[in-house]
């Protein structure tokens, strides 16, 4: 059974109203060489140029009667790059879901949180951070990486008795995501053409939550939801709930194997652990042109049974997040 879609209602907004970011000012790389009409921030570092980066020590939230939203106009990513940021909520704002700045360890950082299952908004329990790019935005590579944390409460999801996966079962939870453009000459899912999932998964009657990594097609409706590549898992490295970490995502755009994923994870203190390093699709296949148009890095999206489940057994479904950055390498 094939679930969720991105044609939903996002019914809450809200986005950084002050970022710190570098003040260097170079050209955007792209896949067919340097524009050097996009120009971005970035940071001094050489050795690790950014294109933006944010913490959340001065970011303030406007609370309006049904969603928390801001002045587009006060964010400080680049323009020529991102035409808009904000976290949406699938489900009553603030009542199934919510966003908050809170404080941990004397640092302000993002609290997102969901509250349950929404009986009006059917099987979109969820909330995101979108970065909406240019639309003629081609990077070759697109990087990310970014501080989290995972409420231990998340852990009792491995108490859930059935099958959680991104194929072939009707439960998912989805932490991380990349859609390429919509083809307005297929029909289909009308939030893009493919997408690119880091998931949390389980076998059925079993209690070990893995790693899940996946491309999809979302367009035409024939091939909607069919793999792009064989999903991979990793269920060797446990997945670090109640402790800070850096998750770091690498897309290197291409078809089959000229294209990369790349995916790993340092918990504060310790090694970079790899979770995968895979050279597959990363682009529509025999469409190059249909660039990356939604990225999601800040993302709860689970079915709503396992919501429910974790609501009714007191849980709390919370990730919070700090120090994103958004690498040129």
């Amino acid at each position: 059974m094939k679930k969720r879609t991105n044609a939903v209602l996002l019914v809450g907004l809200f986005c950084l109203a002050s970022c710190s970011v570098g003040t260097n000012v170079n050209e955007v790389k792209t896949a067919s060489g340097i524009d050097s009409a996009a120009r971005k921030r970035s940071t001094t570092s050489t050795s690790d140029p950014l294109y933006f980066q944010t913490d959340f020590s001065k970011v303030s939230l406007v609370i309006n009667p049904d969603y928390i939203g801001f002045n587009p106009s006060n964010l400080a990513m680049p323009t020529s790059m991102v035409s808009e940021c904000d976290i949406g909520f699938s489900g009553a704002f603030p009542t199934y879901a919510n966003a908050e700045i809170v404080s941990d360890n004397n640092r302000n950082v993002l609290k997102g949180i969901l509250y349950g299952d929404d009986p009006n908004v059917d099987g979109t329990t969820r909330f995101q951070m979108d970065i909406i790019t240019q639309p003629s935005l081609n990077l070759s590579v697109y990087h990310f990486s970014q501080r989290m944390f995972l409420n231990p409460d998340l852990s009792y999801i491995s108490q859930f008795p059935n099958a959680i996966n991104e194929f072939g079962v009707p439960d998912w939870i989805i932490i991380f995501e990349i859609w390429n453009q919509f083809n307005a000459a297929w029909d289909g899912d009308v939030g893009g053409s493919a997408r690119w999932d880091l998931s949390l998964a389980k076998d059925a009657g079993t209690t070990n939550l893995y790693w899940e990594l996946s491309g999809e097609y979302m367009q035409p409706s024939p091939l909607e939801f069919n793999s792009l590549w064989k999903p991979l898992v990793n269920k060797t490295i446990p997945v670090p709930f109640g402790q800070w970490f850096t998750l770091d995502f690498y897309m290197k755009r291409g078809e089959g194997t000229a294209g990369q994923l790349k995916v790993s994870i340092q918990p504060d203190g310790g090694t970079t652990q790899v979770l995968f390093n895979t050279f597959n699709s990363t682009i529509y296949p025999s469409h190059p042109e249909l660039n990356v148009h939604r990225i999601s890095p800040f993302k709860l999206y689970m079915s709503p049974t396992i919501s429910q489940f974790m609501h009714n057994a007191g849980k709390n479904m919370d990730i919070m997040y700090n120090d994103f950055k958004w690498h040129q390498n």
